[in-house]
C-alpha cells in the first residue's frame, strides 16, 4: 500500500530581519541570515554555514531570488533565469551526514558597477526526499508528517558609499482610527526601521508629539529597500490630535 507523506514547511521571513525556525523544530541550521556583499573585489563573496541537527542524512538546497516587495511589504519569491548570471553558489545542493557542518560559498558575478543597492533573498530549504528509505513499500496505508525546515535570509549587493534617504508622510485612515505612514527611500541603501522614533507635528499647531514606543514598535520589523516605498499602519496615538500632520522620523545612531 502507498505511504501518504505530508511535508510541513516551517520558516519565517521579515522585511527587516529574516528569522530562523524555532530550534526545537529546525532540522538544520543556516547562517548568517543577513549578508551584504560588495559588487566587486574580495567582498563580493561570502561563506554560509549549514549544519545538520538531525541524526539522519539531510538534503538541503540553496537558492537566490529577487526581492521586490509591494508597498505593503508583501513579497512574491519566484525563481528567475537571470539569477544564474548574477550569482555562483558552491554547492547549490548538498547532502549532510548526521550532525555534519558544511560551508556554502556565494559569489556575486553580476554588474561590478551597480549604483544602487540590490536586494535578494537567499533561501536554504530541506528537500522533501527520504534518503533513508526512498523506495520502501508498505502493506497498510501509512500517514507520515515531516516538518521540513526553510530559511529565508536577506542578501544585499551594496556599492561603496550607498546611503539611505527617507521621506515620510502620514494621514488618518478612513475610519479615523489609524495612522497610515508612507515611507519612501530615495537613497541607494536599504534602511531598517528598528528603534526609529516617530513624531507628528499637526499642521495647525507648532508642537511635536512623539508616538509612544509601544505603538511605534511595529516598525522594529520593517525595512525600506532602496528606491522603494512602504505603507505601514499604526493605531492613532491618543496623545496626538486627529488631522493632517508632518511626520518626523528619528533613526537610531549606527
Amino acid at each position: 500500500m502507498k505511504t501518504i507523506q505530508t511535508w510541513i514547511f516551517s520558516f519565517a521571513s521579515l522585511g527587516l530581519i529574516s528569522m530562523a525556525p524555532s530550534a526545537s523544530f529546525a532540522s538544520f541550521e543556516f547562517s548568517p541570515i543577513i549578508t551584504t556583499l560588495a559588487p566587486s573585489g574580495p567582498n563580493a563573496s561570502a561563506s554560509f554555514s549549514v549544519q545538520n541537527a538531525d541524526e539522519t542524512k539531510l538534503p538541503v538546497q540553496i537558492s537566490i531570488v529577487h526581492r521586490n516587495p509591494d508597498i505593503d511589504g508583501k513579497e512574491d519569491l519566484k525563481d528567475t533565469p537571470d539569477i544564474e548570471e548574477l550569482f555562483q553558489i558552491f554547492p547549490a545542493q548538498i547532502v549532510l551526514a548526521p550532525k555534519e557542518r558544511r560551508t556554502v560559498r556565494i559569489n556575486w558575478i553580476g554588474d561590478p558597477n551597480v549604483k544602487q543597492e540590490l536586494a535578494f533573498r537567499v533561501i536554504a530549504e530541506e528537500l522533501p526526499i527520504n534518503l533513508e528509505d526512498p523506495n520502501k513499500t508498505y502493506t497498510k496505508p501509512v500517514a507520515k508528517i515531516r516538518i521540513a525546515t526553510k530559511y529565508v535570509g536577506s542578501l544585499y549587493i551594496s556599492p561603496k558609499g550607498a546611503t539611505s534617504d527617507l521621506v515620510a508622510s502620514g494621514f488618518p485612515s478612513e475610519d479615523k482610527k489609524k495612522l497610515i505612514l508612507e515611507i519612501q527611500n530615495k537613497g541607494t541603501r536599504h534602511q531598517p526601521l528598528a528603534r526609529t522614533k516617530v513624531k507628528l507635528k499637526p499642521l495647525d499647531k507648532n508642537t511635536e508629539f512623539e508616538i509612544p514606543a509601544k505603538i511605534s514598535a511595529v516598525l522594529n520589523r520593517e525595512n525600506v529597500l532602496a528606491g522603494k516605498t512602504r505603507r505601514i499602519s499604526l493605531p492613532w496615538p491618543d496623545n496626538v490630535p486627529m488631522g493632517p500632520a508632518q511626520v518626523i522620523l528619528e533613526l537610531p545612531k549606527e
